[in-house]
């Protein structure tokens, strides 16, 4: 394993990617990094990047911030178009998707030359570039690089792949002694990159058992196979089939393991890790105990992996989507230790004694029958009221996410009130000191800005919407934790009321509308739609202009006045 092998940077996009970060964060250049720059989350100046590969943008108060910006996320524009901005040539035919896989995934394009190809995509009279690659079957997977908002979808597929993965040309996976098998496949360049034998079987319910056969015929000693280490996606999905395929692969004569990288769910994969310089020696160590507490097969198993990491004598954990607290008597453990160490035959060292004293004197105790993941802190300004935002997770039921208030937080009773309000069937039986441990990590959660309206927010310069929001030309969509990610904000409406359900989708845009507005209301139908289009930019007319005009609009009943408005 080689740490963290990013990829430098295209000169022309690190150049005008330094540029905008100098202006917008005031940073200072130090031999090889931008420091001092204006935190936007905590407004010290703490933030520093590298200049030489300037992928993320990081809080030196790891504590009290450390937050992380991805410079992709903060300026799209240069991520995006890249056959209009790298144009082929005889050259060199894949120059766009060279610089996608160099510039967008961090990914040493030196490394992968020969296992992909640049092609093209198009659909409803709109195309782009894509970067394709050729699966172990022969068959076809490619990504959209170019605005992939536009279409449907991300990616695309020509031919089945079920039964196979994708593996890096040249790779010989049978002097591998782990191999770590991902969704995606810019997934697997990154742990490849990383120094690692990685491959991607395309979607997390796609078990590679066509390839996985001929592995094992290709290795007839099962002494000598590698060891699988399902390193799926971190969410629901992918931890189910983690679960499922760990135990397929078992039964079939496989060492499994697992690898993730949070203990309860994240939203980072792999390539994201790599790009924030997460995939070190030390970084492994923790997410190959992750994977391990995945597959525990029991709440004590998981229980006794945890103090053996931890050596703590009471913590909380979660266990099929229910939430337990393990406490162990230290003075019966001694006793218990003293026992089995003087009397137990089958116990051949202290390291035995001491995991059979744990069991044996480690209590676990169910305090509830869902779990619990605290996502952000939101507060409404004018009505100085202020809500804590929670994932529940439940036992055969889709996640559910609610608010609660600092006074439910902070009593069991309170607390378990809520949960059943929002969660059917939610229940908590636990201590409020056992709250007060679950929910101690809200001190690091992030603060999610709010408005009370829908409309135009000019502090985000945005129009905030229900399910969508715009800002800069660009369309955002509300992201899995119902709030909107623009620029170097976080924010959300707190308004249900309007409901408005509207179509991001450009091509669709007709204004043969209009001729039914003269017919029905001729120059005054006119006068009022212009009207209600510059609404749309009252902030903007204001801010240029002092004030935006009012509209009053009259005459007798029954002419339409509300029907036109």
């Amino acid at each position: 394993m080689t740490g963290n092998p990013l990829a430098p940077m295209n000169e022309q996009v690190r150049a005008e990617a330094l540029r905008r970060l100098v202006q917008d964060f005031d940073f200072k250049e130090r031999e090889k990094y931008l420091q001092q720059g204006l935190c936007p989350y905590c407004n010290k100046r703490e933030m520093y990047i590298s200049t030489e590969r300037p992928y993320l943008i990081k809080c030196g108060r790891e504590n009290k911030c450390g937050k992380e910006i991805t410079v992709r996320s903060l300026y799209p524009d240069l991520f995006e178009n890249w056959s209009r901005r790298f144009e082929s040539t005889p050259q060199n035919p894949h120059a766009a998707a060279d610089a996608y896989l160099r510039d967008a995934r961090g990914l040493d394009i030196t490394r992968f030359k020969g296992c992909y190809t640049q092609e093209s995509f198009a659909r409803d009279g709109m195309g782009s570039a894509t970067v394709r690659f050729t699966l172990a079957n022969g068959k076809k997977w490619e990504r959209i690089i170019d605005e992939p908002e536009r279409f449907e979808q991300k990616a695309n597929f020509i031919g089945s792949y079920a039964g196979y993965w994708w593996e890096s040309p040249g790779m010989d996976l049978r002097k591998a002694d782990k191999i770590f098998i991902t969704e995606g496949i810019f997934n697997a360049m990154s742990l490849v990159q990383a120094g690692l034998y990685a491959v991607a079987t395309l979607s997390s319910n796609n078990y590679p058992s066509m390839l996985l056969s001929m592995l094992a015929e290709a290795i007839p000693d099962s002494k000598k196979r590698p060891r699988l280490i399902w390193a799926f996606d971190d969410d629901r999905a992918g931890r189910s089939h983690i679960v499922k395929f760990a135990k397929r692969a078992a039964e079939d004569g496989w060492e499994v393991s697992a690898a993730l990288h949070t203990e309860n769910g994240g939203h980072l994969d792999w390539n994201d890790l790599l790009q924030r310089d997460k995939l070190t020696p030390k970084d492994w160590k923790q997410y190959r105990h992750h994977g391990r507490l995945l597959l525990a097969d029991s709440p004590s198993a998981k229980a006794l992996l945890i103090y053996e990491h931890t050596e703590r004598t009471s913590f909380h954990f979660n266990y099929g989507f229910r939430t337990y607290w393990f406490q162990l008597d230290f003075n019966k453990y001694m006793s218990a230790f003293d026992r089995i160490l003087d009397f137990d035959r089958e116990c051949t060292s202290e390291e035995d004694a001491k995991r059979k004293a744990i069991k044996e004197t480690g209590m676990i105790e169910e305090i509830s029958n869902c779990e619990f993941t605290p996502l952000y802190f939101q507060r409404s300004e004018p009505t100085d009221e202020s809500w804590y935002y929670l994932r529940v997770n439940m036992p055969h039921a889709p996640a559910i996410k609610g608010t609660f208030t600092a006074n439910q937080l902070a009593s069991s009773a309170e607390f378990k009130k809520r949960l059943l309000h929002i969660a059917k069937g939610g229940t908590y039986t636990g201590s409020t000191k056992q709250l007060d441990t679950l929910l101690r990590s809200l001190q690091m959660i992030k603060e999610v800005k709010t408005q009370n309206f829908i409309g135009y927010n000019k502090e985000f310069r945005a129009w905030i919407m229900n399910g969508a929001a715009v800002s800069g030309g660009r369309v955002f969509h509300l992201n899995d934790e119902d709030y909107f990610e623009i620029q170097k904000a976080s924010v959300k409406s707190l308004s249900l009321t309007p409901s408005l359900v509207i179509n991001t989708d450009l091509s669709q845009f007709t204004t043969s509308w209009l001729n039914d507005i003269w017919s029905a209301f001729g120059v005054k139908g006119y006068t009022a739609l212009a009207f209600w289009l510059g609404s749309l930019f009252a902030e903007q007319t204001r801010e240029m202009h002092k004030s935006f005009p009012f509209l009053e609009i009259h005459g007798e009943p029954g002419t339409g006045k509300s029907t036109l408005i």
